[in-house]
């Protein structure tokens, strides 16, 4: 059904659209707006880095899709692709909370990235970044990336760097994580103890290729199937593939048809 006060602008992820540049245009002028006296409201969750996309000055929307389409197929982790997004951009790493400023601000977030960092979720677009850009010209060197000319140029731009730690204009923000992965895999282990299984929490941190993640998982069990124990296998985090060829789908896809592949079959397992 439509809504009657809040406005809905669908934008795509992993890659940002045409709307994702519209939904940060909206929300960089919205938060403007605000004067002194005003509380602003940010509801955060994953997926913020793609779905507002609004390229710094001389980066055109074009070269940071195609950087984003790189650093999606070279298997870099979450934290080190943020790095470079919230560099390129004039809403993420502090910028949208600077827009407020001198309004109070208010960030209720849901966490999906491995160590739940506030300045990683979402590429913090309301907090003080502990990254820098000299950090982000590392990652494009790491994972052998040769970005276009002038996100070269936007990486090398001192105007381009995030907010710090100690920015006045951070001093009138609060910031909230109500949900993140150890709470949803705890609440979950509650409910399979309950229910006669002995239950393995890997983590909630879990970061690494996903076919390798899923023969690992796959390895855990088979074996406990052998050993005759109900087991239930529980993690969190935030996996990657290295992209070799022209294949569709991403991490989790990749992570279960590895799993299918190690297990053959073998009955009793979901």
């Amino acid at each position: 059904m439509p809504t009657q006060i809040i406005k809905i602008l669908e934008a795509y992820h992993p890659v940002p659209d045409a709307n994702s540049i519209e939904g940060a245009k909206q929300a960089i002028a919205l938060a403007k707006s605000a004067g002194p006296n005003d509380l602003v409201l940010c509801l955060l969750s994953g997926g913020a880095s793609a779905i507002w996309s609004a390229p710094v000055d001389g980066v055109t929307f074009e070269a940071k899709q195609q950087l984003t389409k790189q650093l999606l197929r070279s298997g870099a982790p979450i934290s080190e692709m943020n790095c470079v997004r919230k560099h390129l951009s004039q809403i993420k790493g502090g910028k949208l909370a600077a827009a407020v400023h001198p309004a109070r601000l208010l960030t209720v977030s849901i966490s999906d990235v491995p160590g739940d960092h506030p300045d990683e979720i979402g590429s913090g677009p309301t907090v003080a970044d502990r990254s820098t850009l000299a950090d982000a010209r590392a990652v494009l060197a790491r994972w052998n990336i040769t970005p276009s000319p002038e996100i070269a140029a936007a990486l090398n731009n001192p105007a381009n760097e995030t907010l710090k730690a100690g920015d006045a204009k951070l001093s009138s923000s609060d910031y909230k994580i109500v949900a993140a992965p150890k709470a949803s895999i705890e609440a979950a282990a509650k409910i399979a103890r309950s229910r006669g299984y002995r239950v393995d929490i890997l983590g909630d941190s879990l970061e690494g290729e996903a076919r390798e993640v899923a023969a690992e998982h796959a390895a855990m069990a088979l074996d406990a199937k052998g050993r005759g124990e109900r087991v239930a296998i529980m993690s969190g985090g935030k996996l990657t593939v290295t992209v070799r060829g022209n294949g569709a789908g991403g991490p989790n896809q990749e992570y279960a048809l590895s799993l299918a592949i190690a297990l053959d079959g073998a009955p009793g397992i979901f």
